[in-house]
């Protein structure tokens, strides 16, 4: 076992994560009608369904089922892969859409660069050994040049995602004061979510115990992103609270646009 080999709380820390994402999503349940926050829930949807994927339990049960379907080993890892990328690019275009000047650029900068992600990380995926190896988690098979290439392309748009996503951040800090909590909470879970592109960069030169280590901090980022997210619904529902309550009108019919940050 490695220094930063921690295969049980890493288990238990991705059970802790989905109960924290399952509540998150149960808070923000009334926001999937509301465009300028329903990428901030589905950002939410996607680390809680990137994390369960790449998850050391997933491999024995969501693992084979996939290989039933498709006839290739550790495909869970690769659409967990994707999840993390599109929760990145979708936490992103909450921003943008907050940035009337920025709208007209989510395709270029958002859509297109995901797409050349998901299809260079299939083709080199399909292509390696890993693939074809039941026996292993697919952080520690042997790193073979295809195996490393998809984790290289892997951790390149997870930096470029998470970097335009630091950029936003910032812009409302400087634009938007209102903002300042939840865009604080949010450079926060970036900047954890960096040490877990730093695991698998690591991984990329062949040191596997290191991959646990970034999944505790993936872990992390989700929950300072999940549990940041949810509390700034709440404190935009609470002037409306009581007039909700006393209608029995739903989280959603509150009058979105007087709660818009």
């Amino acid at each position: 076992m490695g220094i930063l080999d921690i295969g049980v709380p890493v288990t238990v820390a991705c059970n802790i994560t989905l109960a924290i994402v399952a509540w998150a999503l149960w808070v923000r349940r009334g926001t999937w009608r509301i465009p300028w926050e329903s990428p901030t829930t589905g950002a939410i949807l996607l680390l809680g369904v990137g994390v369960a994927l790449i998850a050391p339990q997933a491999e024995s049960n969501i693992g084979k089922m996939l290989y039933e379907i498709t006839g290739l080993w550790h495909v869970n890892n690769m659409i967990g892969f994707f999840c993390l990328q599109a929760a990145l690019a979708s936490s992103t275009l909450a921003g943008m859409l907050r940035m009337p000047s920025m709208r007209n650029r989510i395709a270029p900068m958002l859509h297109w660069p995901f797409a050349i992600s998901v299809a260079l990380i299939v083709a080199l995926f399909c292509h390696s050994k890993g693939s074809n190896t039941p026996e292993k988690l697919l952080p520690h098979i042997s790193h073979y040049p295809w195996i490393i290439a998809c984790f290289a392309v892997h951790v390149t748009a997870l930096l470029y995602f998470g970097t335009l996503n630091a950029w936003v951040a910032v812009s409302h800090l400087r634009d938007d004061p209102r903002a300042k909590p939840v865009a604080i909470a949010w450079l926060v879970g970036l900047a954890i979510g960096a040490l877990s592109i730093v695991g698998l960069g690591i991984l990329i030169s062949g040191h596997a115990p290191w991959y646990d280590g970034g999944l505790l901090a993936t872990c992390i980022c989700t929950v300072v992103f999940s549990i940041s997210s949810s509390r700034s619904w709440q404190r935009k529902l609470t002037p409306w609270r009581n007039l909700l309550v006393a209608t029995g009108a739903r989280w959603f019919t509150g009058r979105p646009d007087k709660i818009r940050s």
